[in-house]
């Protein structure tokens, strides 16, 4: 029997951005589909979405966006 600890759920979604740019990493907002939720990522760029904000079907878009840039 396989039991789900409640104290840690690993992310269902999580990385690093990395801009092209010598630029800030961090406040990058990151969602997944047609969801509102974001998450943002910190100075390092490392961002998590864990599955209990994602109620959408996969496959699906990642969308990482920051104001002023592309």
């Amino acid at each position: 029997m396989l039991v789900k600890s409640q104290q840690y759920t690993p992310p269902l979604f999580s990385g690093y951005v990395s801009p092209n740019i010598n630029a800030d990493k961090s406040n990058f907002k990151i969602s997944i589909g047609e969801s509102a939720n974001y998450v943002t990522s910190n100075p390092n760029g490392y961002f998590e979405l864990s599955d209990d904000m994602v109620n959408t079907n996969l496959p699906c878009a990642l969308k990482i966006y920051k104001d002023g840039f592309l």
